[in-house]
């Protein structure tokens, strides 16, 4: 690995540190809201009972429900529409046309199922309506033939804004297997991965994808094409680069809700405000149950002292 992609990584580790903090947090909101994502600060597995610490189920469905009704007013049957800048030539009869038609095509390459739009869609509306921020790639998929949209983690992404407080260097945790990473990048894995594909295909391997622009990592196109941005995809225990490519295109949508000065994270106005109304609500739920327990099988022990105390009188 040379010095400009451990630079990065370096950057990348300094990025994660500083979001420390903002994961806690995220997880106290996933505990009261969102249950299935209480995974940025422990380790929770497949099978567990994720919402077994609530009494109430009104946080998370009140929760549900927003995230639902983002798609539904959002993302109507048809939600975009193709055009140009110069109104004259936008509607002109002739471009008119020639742009319905490209409206169309984009149209059926987003909507096919292959492109896994809808549910990348639906996971990132919930991201953002418990958290106030999701993050969402878009993409070519493996053949290069179609499209492809995937939502992550927000446990495995941190961001940074450029000096016009736009979203343009993301770093993401991944965490393939040696079966998915082969796939993905064939005889560019490193030895280990190589061996694990023979003896352990599921063996998992720690890996990073960074997209920043070009300009930070002084990146050079074989021909010498400039890019607006480079893609770069390293395993980090073996220090080997996968892919070092330049893109015109970000590549990643980072949606975020109620922004402050000096942060690149936003605020989820519908949890943030009301995680102290959720906590409350769960102890309240928990006295109640409480108290109707005790109620219909009291303690059987003060009752026979009860019963001692009026036979002494």
């Amino acid at each position: 690995m040379d010095s400009r992609a451990k630079e990065v990584l370096r950057i990348g580790d300094a990025a994660f540190a500083k979001k420390r903090p903002v994961d806690a947090l995220w997880q106290e909101i996933a505990l009261n809201f969102f249950s299935r994502r209480a995974d940025f600060t422990s380790k929770r597995n497949e099978g567990d009972e994720y919402a077994d610490h609530l009494f109430s189920s009104y946080p998370e469905r009140a929760r549900l429900e927003l995230g639902n009704m983002l798609s539904e007013f959002l993302r109507p049957d048809k939600w975009f529409s193709i055009h140009v800048d110069p109104e004259e030539l936008d509607e002109g009869e002739a471009e008119r046309a020639f742009l319905e038609q490209l409206t169309e095509i984009q149209w059926r390459a987003m909507t096919d199922p292959a492109s896994n739009l809808t549910k990348a869609t639906t996971q990132t509306d919930h991201d953002f309506a418990a958290f106030g921020n999701a993050v969402l790639r878009y993409s070519l998929n493996s053949d290069a033939d179609g499209l492809l949209f995937r939502n992550y983690h927000l446990r495995d992404c941190t961001w940074s804004e450029n000096v016009e407080g736009k979203v343009d260097a993301l770093h993401r945790n991944w965490n393939p297997s040696a079966r998915q990473l082969k796939q993905a990048f064939g005889d560019k894995v490193s030895g280990e991965v190589k061996r694990a594909c023979k003896l352990d295909p599921e063996k998992k391997f720690d890996c990073r994808h960074v997209v920043l622009p070009s300009r930070i990592y002084d990146y050079k196109s074989a021909g010498g094409r400039p890019f607006a941005f480079v893609s770069l995809m390293v395993e980090r225990e073996s220090e080997t680069v996968l892919e070092e490519i330049g893109q015109n295109q970000f590549g990643y949508v980072v949606p975020r809700w109620q922004t402050v000065s000096n942060s690149p994270f936003g605020v989820s106005m519908a949890t943030s405000v009301l995680l102290a109304d959720g906590r409350t609500l769960q102890v309240v739920m928990r006295t109640l149950r409480e108290a109707g327990e005790k109620y219909v099988d009291p303690p059987m022990l003060q009752i026979a002292d009860a019963i001692r105390g009026e036979a002494s009188n």
